[in-house]
């Protein structure tokens, strides 16, 4: 069942136009992961984020009905000429500022108007309850999934959680919450991963993920079953406190307070989900500016989790990785930790 995800993930393409001749609806691109998916939500659109990793498939985006965005970003302008809408969405304000819950709910009260009148549509309380109650439930579910992974062994690999997750990206909503509901309620309390024991890794740093070099990985001794970014942050931890004032109730959740920084982060998920060695990826061009990685190595090391650092994956040689990783992997074998 959850071969679906895979389906998916690696044809996104397909299902979107699949999806609009289906529903007559439109696509917003989305740029920022502080767009209110609720309102699109509430107002029938199926968002798809730009710039997310994907398959190495390319994308045309001529799917898109309209995009949002900050202003500046040159991919917004590059694609504004080509939709019939386009809305210029600021970046979260600073999180301290007492006047930044107000400012954005007022940014979200022109963002309706603007939806309203692109679509043709009022979006009443009812239809922003919906919406709510959509990304809520999506984002209960992935929860349910990242904790089902603390289980020895896992019922799910690394590489099929970023199906699922990153599927879950632009699949319709709705439809989404009833598939991974039906795997949580059918498939996944009773499913167990092929290959027998396998060594617990933690995934962390600023480095690209994607299905080649999670299959690489999972090729060998070790399972990623926890990641420091992405859908195991903040995306599916916050709901939306329904409110009377649903704009400031969404505004509240994109503005809540960060999370701990990212060497306590880690360290957490490595002792919640029992990681036995962590990888640590690093961007292309080496360590992300904000990325402190003694700091993490070291918080790391407090919870008796050995790291191996990594560069930007290679797919056109990938021997050099694997030889890595397979060497600090046998390092982490059972009868060497204990």
């Amino acid at each position: 069942m959850l071969e679906i995800f895979q389906t998916w993930y690696e044809n996104p393409q397909e299902y979107v136009r699949a999806w609009k001749e289906r529903t007559g609806g439109k696509v917003l691109g989305v740029f920022g992961a502080w767009a209110p998916e609720e309102m699109l939500a509430a107002a029938g659109l199926l968002s798809f984020p730009i710039g997310f990793s994907r398959p190495r498939t390319a994308l045309s985006y001529d799917f898109l009905d309209g995009v949002i965005g900050p202003a500046g970003d040159q991919r917004l302008n590059g694609l504004s000429a080509t939709v019939s809408y386009r809305y210029v969405l600021a970046p979260l304000s600073d999180r301290r500022n007492p006047s930044g819950l107000s400012s954005r709910a007022a940014q979200l009260a022109d963002f309706q108007k603007s939806l309203e009148d692109w679509t043709g549509r009022k979006i009443t309380a009812g239809d922003l309850d919906q919406g709510i109650a959509v990304m809520n439930t999506h984002r209960r579910l992935l929860r349910s999934v990242w904790e089902i992974r603390k289980k020895i062994p896992p019922p799910l690999t690394g590489l099929e959680a970023l199906y699922l997750a990153g599927s879950g990206q632009w699949v319709d909503r709705r439809e989404f919450n009833r598939v991974l509901g039906d795997n949580l309620e059918k498939e996944l309390p009773n499913r167990r991963i092929p290959g027998g024991s396998r060594i617990r890794l933690l995934l962390a740093g600023d480095g690209a993920r994607n299905a080649a070099w999670l299959s690489l990985v999972e090729s060998l001794e070790g399972v990623v079953v926890i990641d420091d970014r992405d859908w195991s942050g903040p995306y599916c931890w916050d709901e939306v406190l329904p409110g009377e004032d649903r704009l400031a109730a969404i505004a509240a959740r994109y503005l809540e307070q960060p999370g701990p920084e990212k060497p306590e982060r880690a360290r957490a998920l490595a002792r919640d989900w029992r990681a036995q060695g962590a990888l640590i990826l690093q961007g292309p061009g080496g360590p992300d500016p904000g990325e402190d990685l003694p700091a993490l190595r070291q918080a790391l090391d407090g919870v008796g989790v050995p790291s191996l650092v990594l560069e930007a994956y290679d797919e056109a040689a990938p021997g050099s990785l694997k030889i890595r990783v397979e060497a600090f992997l046998e390092t982490l074998r059972p009868e060497d930790l204990f």
